[in-house]
């Protein structure tokens, strides 16, 4: 009796490391597969373009809408013009619309496509001092080299001391190696 049992509670076991793997296996090869018809919401019959503009969702870039990335990422002229709360805003509407945006850009820094690093280095130059320490701290949090060319053309053309600083020290961060490249994990596994 406690064989069978057994054999059962194994062949169980199996099975649901069998379906485990198949479904990791198909998460790695179709990460992205498009959601059925009977999975979509509800229309509301509002379209997107008559939809009023969210003041806390960013610009979208080009990377975003689907186009191609550009050969020239990274230029001034490519990257999104920061953003700023409406001119409408009363005081405490303004501190919550700056705040909410800025843990978007804390979003950003966890994402790893083109598109949230443009966002990023586009709210560098904010006129909003919280956005731009944010942008400025996301950076390095993200630890993106492919920022460091834009960073270097950004600290010569600036004609404030302050900026070059800031901006030096960003790049020299940037230019060091990250956790995960360090030889620290190396050094443990060794001991």
């Amino acid at each position: 009796m406690g064989s069978s049992s057994n054999r059962l509670s194994n062949w169980l076991y199996y099975t649901v490391g069998a379906l485990c793997v198949a479904l990791s296996v198909s998460l790695v090869f179709f990460p992205d597969d498009p959601p059925q018809q009977s999975q979509r919401p509800p229309s509301s019959g509002i379209t997107h373009s008559q939809a009023p503009p969210d003041p806390l969702t960013p610009l979208p870039s080009e990377a975003i809408q689907g186009n191609p990335p550009r050969a020239a990422f990274l230029s001034p002229e490519n990257l999104p013009q920061p953003r700023i709360p409406p001119m409408e805003f009363k005081e405490a509407q303004r501190r919550a619309w700056v705040f909410s945006y800025c843990e978007k850009l804390t979003e950003a820094s966890y994402q790893h496509d083109l598109a949230s690093l443009e966002l990023l280095l586009a709210e560098l130059g904010s006129s909003e001092l919280e956005i731009a320490e944010s942008a400025y701290q996301n950076l390095m949090a993200r630890h993106d080299r492919r920022a460091i060319p834009y960073l270097q053309s950004r600290m010569q053309r600036s004609g404030s001391a302050f900026e070059r600083k800031h901006l030096h020290k960003l790049i020299e961060f940037l230019q060091t190696k990250g956790i995960n490249e360090s030889n620290l994990l190396d050094r443990r596994s060794s001991k």
